[in-house]
């Protein structure tokens, strides 16, 4: 028997065990895989994005999943460049821009979106530049296949103001190729098609994975949830509605939660290893 998941305050969708049942089948599969977001799950968020780089406890979070013969994926909306400096020298899969590239465990980032097909770059860029230009505070992150527009640091009322307008301009003058999606903060541009659900489903089935868990914090989050393959053990980070099977309240709460539930299943396997 596992030993019971403690000091976790865990609110449950559905039955009262979740993390004790989530731990007890952790600890008895043969290719778990653990599939989290970054900013606002595994790591906080910050006022900007370069200020979110990993801190040695998530590192050694990440190390001790994987010294448990876990598969880790990291599927962000960063960039692959910022993927690759922050955690390429970890044996994981890495997936950038919610889906637009993959980088397998010691592998290089492979393209998921034909470049050619970025016509409507230029014209989403200009628009972009010019409402950075407008709210004071905001921040434009040009990616390889998307745009982000973050107003975390934009007077409340000015950057409601703002990201309504932006918005409503760029579906009027981009294709339908283009999906606006809103974030905490932030306001993402992207290819049709490109998101974290997608990204999930093709990460279990290529690890052939028998136990799936995902977490994330925000709206596109709420794809890997709502696409997830059946049984796999989803995980809110924090307020709001979800389609997550359970929620936690905060990224030091998910530390705890995967803490335990790795211990748990380290203790399992040295008990096999020892008869």
């Amino acid at each position: 028997m596992v030993p019971p998941v403690r000091n976790v305050t865990l609110e449950i969708a559905g039955a009262a065990s979740w993390k004790n049942a989530s731990a007890e089948a952790l600890a008895r599969a043969k290719r778990p895989l653990l599939v989290l977001d970054y900013d606002g799950t595994l790591a906080e968020i910050a006022p900007t994005p370069e200020q979110a780089k990993p801190t040695r406890e998530v590192i050694a979070l990440l190390e001790s999943a994987i010294a448990a013969g876990i598969t880790v994926a990291i599927v962000s909306g960063r960039d692959a460049p910022t993927l690759q400096k922050w955690l390429g020298h970890l044996p994981i899969h890495l997936v950038s821009e919610h889906g637009g590239a993959h980088r397998k465990p010691g592998g290089v980032f492979v393209d998921r979106v034909k470049t050619e097909s970025l016509t409507w770059f230029p014209a989403a860029r200009a628009i972009l530049t010019e409402a950075v230009a407008k709210a004071a505070g905001a921040m434009l992150e040009t990616k390889r296949f998307s745009f982000s527009f973050h107003y975390r640091n934009v007077a409340a009322e000015v950057g409601e103001k703002v990201v309504s307008g932006l918005a409503l301009r760029l579906r009027e003058q981009l294709p339908e190729t283009v999906e606006l999606h809103h974030g905490k903060k932030v306001l993402e541009v992207r290819p049709t098609g490109v998101h974290k659900g997608v990204a999930l489903v093709d990460l279990a089935a290529h690890t052939r994975a028998d136990f799936v868990l995902a977490a994330g914090d925000d709206r596109t989050d709420e794809d890997m949830f709502a696409h997830a393959p059946r049984g796999t053990w989803t995980l809110k980070i924090g307020a709001g509605e979800t389609n997550a099977r359970a929620r936690l309240d905060s990224v030091t709460e998910l530390r705890g939660f995967l803490l335990e539930i790795i211990s748990a299943r380290r203790v399992m396997r040295e008990k096999k290893l020892h008869g």
